[in-house]
Order: C-alpha cells, then sequence, then structure tokens
C-alpha cells in the first residue's frame, strides 16, 4: 500500500518536491532518493506539524539569500563589482546593504 497516498495534499507535494530534487541534485538512484524523501517529510511534519505557517515564494527565498551573500561580500568587493555579478544596478546593491537583517 502506497501510504503517501493517505498523506494531506500538502505533505504529498512536499515529498514529490523532495524526492525530485534529491534525485536531480545528487543524481540519486530513485530508491535512496525515496527513503531520503520520506525521511525528510517526516521530520518537517514532526517539527512543523499542527501549525499554521506561511511558506514564502521560492523567489522571495532566493533573493533574501541572495542579499545575505552580497552583504558578507561587500567586505571583499566593491559595490560595482557586486552589481556586475549579481546583475543588479549600484543603487540596488547599496539599498540591500542599508538594510540589516
Amino acid at each position: 500500500m502506497n501510504l503517501q497516498r493517505r498523506w494531506p495534499h500538502i505533505v504529498q507535494e512536499m515529498y514529490h518536491v523532495l524526492e525530485s530534487e534529491l534525485r536531480r541534485a545528487a543524481e540519486a538512484d530513485a530508491g535512496t532518493a525515496h527513503a531520503t524523501a520520506l525521511r525528510l517529510t517526516t521530520a518537517i511534519c514532526d517539527h512543523i506539524g499542527g501549525t499554521l505557517i506561511y511558506i514564502p515564494k521560492g523567489g522571495a527565498v532566493r533573493r533574501s539569500m541572495r542579499d545575505a551573500l552580497i552583504r558578507k561580500q561587500c567586505h571583499t568587493h566593491s559595490i560595482e563589482q557586486l552589481a556586475r555579478k549579481y546583475q543588479l544596478t549600484q543603487i540596488r546593491i547599496r539599498q540591500i546593504l542599508a538594510t540589516q537583517e
């Protein structure tokens, strides 16, 4: 019996995303990706299950990660270098550096 079919839809989606990314990123075989995705899915459910959470869209998370890298690299790179590297304007780099998380 396929246990995932009994899971709520959002948990099924989470499992499928994890399995797909594991197979793609690690070039893992189907069995390893499946087992790891099951373990990660249940760990996430154990940790945050029963709570109402908001998960931002991927673009917002990627921008936040990019901005953190920019802040970290500002000590070793000029604003002009960062702007070129991240394909942003120098004004946008200054705005990112002005905000502290």
